[in-house]
């Protein structure tokens, strides 16, 4: 019997180490400053937008930040659930306590 994990697990297992924040590994940190990023961008967006003039004058510029920062926050969370499944995997449980313990 083949033990060797499939490329969706390989796949997932991966993506759970590059969001959990492997600090080991240069594609998790780079994944952990983008979003830490963004928060601090929304952070500000949202500063600036509460400035009447400048929310009239870059309304259509906030709203795409907001649509792109929702966007991709979104993904990151699905992304969580789903390889959080590899959480508890190596020590015998299953997947939904790995998407349950998130």
């Amino acid at each position: 019997m083949n033990n060797q994990p499939s490329l969706y697990q390989r796949a997932q297992n991966r993506v759970y180490h590059i969001l959990d924040g492997d600090v080991l590994d240069p594609t998790s940190r780079l994944c952990e400053y983008f979003i830490a990023g963004l928060v601090v961008l929304n952070v500000i967006s949202i500063i600036l937008e509460s400035v009447p003039s400048l929310h009239e004058q870059f309304h259509a510029e906030f709203h795409a930040f907001d649509v792109f920062s929702v966007m991709v926050f979104s993904i990151e969370y699905v992304l969580r659930v789903w390889s959080y499944a590899q959480m508890h995997l190596h020590s015998g449980g299953t997947a939904w306590q790995g998407r349950k313990a998130y």
